[in-house]
């Protein structure tokens, strides 16, 4: 999926560490391997800007082995609340959230509350989206944001004398 011409040892030691949920130790057996990593994380702290101290790192996993991954120290009390977060888009937009502020506060680990923090201002967020969203007024032409009651069904004697039993809710007829 990453479209990788190689796979590297350090790629491969964060699948398996996600997967396993525990830490791979590979000790190095030549000079030439400790030089080459050495080489690749000075190449990926250039690219990225940050230190080895922001390397993910599998942090936990729920009870449907959905993982957390982070580059923040996280306290357990901090981790089982965003495991209640629904996982998937939901969880995942909330821990961009939290690590951002986290970001912000220059916090070296996240805890209980700044978890809370996160969430409360996605909420705050998505009451705004909602209101902006149903405040707007619907244009010509656009289906409204608001249900109106369904017409009434025609009973037999005020449906077109012109049609024979019909009253289908996909009919089209000449007025």
């Amino acid at each position: 999926m990453k479209r990788l011409d190689a796979i590297t040892l350090d790629f491969a030691r964060q699948v398996i560490e996600e997967e396993t949920g525990a830490p791979l130790d590979i000790p190095a057996t030549t000079a030439e391997m400790t030089r080459a990593r050495a080489t690749e994380a000075t190449q990926t702290e250039d690219k990225t800007g940050a230190g080895a101290a922001s390397q993910a790192k599998l942090i936990g996993r729920d009870e449907r082995k959905n993982p957390l991954i982070s580059t923040f120290d996280w306290t357990n009390d901090a981790v089982q609340r965003i495991f209640r977060v629904p996982a998937g888009f939901m969880r995942n937009k909330t821990q961009e959230r939290v690590e951002e502020l986290a970001r912000e506060r220059a916090a070296a680990a996240i805890d209980l509350g700044l978890v809370e923090d996160g969430i409360e201002f996605g909420k705050k967020m998505m009451a705004e989206m909602i209101s902006t969203y149903s405040a707007a007024p619907a244009s010509p032409g656009v289906a409204s944001t608001t249900r109106e009651a369904p017409a009434a069904t025609p009973t037999p004697a005020q449906e077109d004398p012109g049609t024979a039993g019909g009253g289908y809710l996909n009919e089209v007829r000449s007025s």
